[in-house]
């Protein structure tokens, strides 16, 4: 009798509750398979990305921060550009003609601290240009300032001190967002200062090189006189032999024509209506203090500014200095020192203007820096 294979039972019905838990689970399992193709697809994207970006890093010449700098990676070997302020963009420039052999006395001292090249000819200002200056940071009030220098797109000039003890990280944040960083008046006290041309040169050392290791070798070749060049204070005599020194090795020094009066304890409404009063009658450079009061009205000078058509730039080191320099000792000394230094040549108008201070003739192109 031949065998005959078993037929299979019957499948059994599946009861409504196990076709619902089949559901459940392909449901489930899609769910899944969908998660997966997504998350294969971003990490996809995210590689091109990453690849695409480290060959736009290659192709411009860095894999540098925006700023220049990281935090593994200290300020004094940063590798980034200078903000455009001190790039000298378009502006022919020249090595720096000084003689620094065979020198004595304070000549002889800090044989770096010379500015390596300066530009061409100096440029007057343009009429609704405005140069926003502060003086005597950083402090407090910095990060409040850059804040609202920010907020409007608007890049500034620092002539800082170091009278702040967490100066040399708020040095670097002013360079790393975008604004020209130079040295300022002192903490010290005229008296000391001033006590002779060494003792000058060594607080302007101590602090250019505090800016230049926060800068990565940015600091800018122009500084600003505690008082302004005109001040008397610590005595006219070691302040013109200052000035004197300080344009031989190649910095230069800014005044102002605009005094907001802050440092002086004006108020806020006081301090809006000094600027934007200078503003309206073609001034130029406004100074001002890190003070409560002078932060609180940046932005309405600035809001005035942009309503009535006026740019805001940073100092680039091609603008002429004896535009804004006050009357005293320290206009002297740059008028008696340039007309005899290759290094320096004023704007064709400035000639014109002081042609009697340069004592060159007026009545042609004349070249007062080549004298």
């Amino acid at each position: 009798m031949s065998e005959h294979p078993s037929t299979p039972a019957p499948r059994r019905p599946l009861t409504p509750r196990e076709r619902r838990e089949r559901r459940r689970i392909r449901r489930r399992r899609l769910l899944i398979r969908r998660c997966l193709i997504v998350l294969v697809g971003v990490l996809l994207v995210l590689a091109i990305v990453g690849i695409l970006s480290g060959i736009v890093r290659l192709a411009s010449g860095g894999g540098q921060s925006a700023g220049g700098l990281t935090d593994s990676q200290p300020a004094s070997s940063a590798q980034s550009a200078p903000p455009a302020a001190l790039s000298f963009a378009g502006v022919e420039t020249a090595p720096l003609q000084v003689q620094t052999e065979g020198l004595s006395g304070y000549q002889a001292l800090y044989p770096d601290l010379y500015v390596p090249a300066v530009p061409g000819q100096w440029k007057s200002p343009v009429t609704k240009t405005v140069y926003l200056t502060f003086d005597g940071g950083p402090g407090e009030q910095t990060q409040q300032l850059l804040d609202a220098l920010a907020a409007e797109n608007v890049k500034a000039t620092f002539f800082l001190s170091n009278r702040d003890p967490q100066a040399a990280p708020m040095i670097r944040a002013i360079y790393e967002a975008g604004h020209v960083c130079a040295v300022g008046p002192s903490s010290k006290d005229p008296e000391t200062l001033f006590a002779s041309v060494d003792a000058y040169l060594d607080d302007f050392y101590a602090m250019w090189t505090l800016i230049q290791a926060q800068t990565g070798g940015h600091c800018a070749p122009f500084f600003r006189f505690p008082g302004g060049s005109d001040s008397t204070q610590g005595g006219s005599e070691i302040r013109a032999a200052v000035q004197r020194e300080m344009l031989r090795r190649g910095f230069y020094y800014y005044d102002w024509d605009i005094d907001s009066g802050d440092a002086a304890g004006n108020s806020g409404t006081q301090i809006y209506a000094a600027v934007t009063g200078g503003m309206s009658r073609d001034g130029n450079m406004p100074v001002f203090h890190e003070t409560a009061a002078a932060v609180e009205q940046l932005p309405r000078i600035l809001a005035y500014g942009e309503e009535n058509g006026y740019t805001f730039l940073p100092l680039d080191g091609t603008l002429d200095p004896s535009t804004f320099l006050r009357e005293g000792v320290g206009r002297e000394t740059f008028f008696s020192t340039v007309a005899g230094n290759p290094n320096f040549t004023l704007s064709d108008e400035n000639q014109t203007r002081f042609a009697d201070r340069l004592q060159v003739s007026s009545a042609g192109p004349s070249t007062a820096a080549s004298a």
